[in-house]
């Protein structure tokens, strides 16, 4: 078996994490708990540096507005109205911003999906990151907000260590997430509606 070097210097929870993920006989539910552990870590590393062979050519970056800017919900102008919540008065966040990811596994693996990560906030780049699959019609804006406003949390409320444990949803990030005015609606939908849509998308190759 062979593990990337990203694990290197990795605190004993992500190692026993990522053993209990590999492990054949552990159960759906400790999978689970392990791969929430694993996306928690590394969602708030930066991204690493790609080193381009000389002479070879790079296609030019999206820009931010148009990264943001998605065919049914655009992220900055939705960030806008979240960073307006009282939750985030007297926080530097000006400098943080939004832009939508991309699809994960196509055809039959993305129809067994059974967890998916709607955000990531990267600290170092300031920069969340939104799952496409909330870039449709049916999504209501209030599901992306929802999903902004937890992402921009993770700007003002810093993920803290207990030995060689790492906790990002600490207890008042959860006191603070719960202010969301979006969360239970937000809440019922992915629960009703998500992985339908999901599973759509999976169909129709992600179109």
């Amino acid at each position: 078996m062979r593990i990337d070097r990203c694990f290197e210097g990795a605190g004993d929870e992500v190692v026993a994490a990522l053993a209990d993920y590999l492990n054949g006989r552990s159960s759906r539910s400790q999978r689970l708990a392990a791969l929430a552990t694993l996306r928690a870590e590394f969602s708030s590393r930066p991204a690493p540096a790609i080193e381009v062979p000389s002479g070879s050519v790079r296609s030019p970056p999206r820009s931010r507005a148009v990264a943001a800017a998605g065919r049914h919900h655009d992220l900055q102008r939705l960030l806008e109205v979240v960073r307006r919540h009282r939750v985030f008065a007297g926080h530097r966040i000006d400098d943080v911003h939004a832009l939508w990811g991309r699809w994960g596994p196509k055809g039959a693996a993305a129809r067994r999906q059974r967890t998916v990560q709607l955000g990531s906030f990267v600290d170092a780049q300031r920069l969340i990151r939104v799952h496409p699959v909330l870039d449709h019609r049916e999504v209501p804006e209030a599901v992306v907000r929802s999903v902004l406003f937890h992402e921009l949390l993770h700007a003002i409320v810093p993920a803290e260590r207990r030995g060689s444990r790492r906790q990002v949803h600490t207890a008042r990030f959860r006191v603070l997430e719960r202010l969301d005015p979006d969360g239970r609606a937000a809440e019922r939908w992915i629960g009703r509606s998500l992985f339908p849509l999901l599973r759509r998308g999976a169909r129709s190759g992600h179109r």
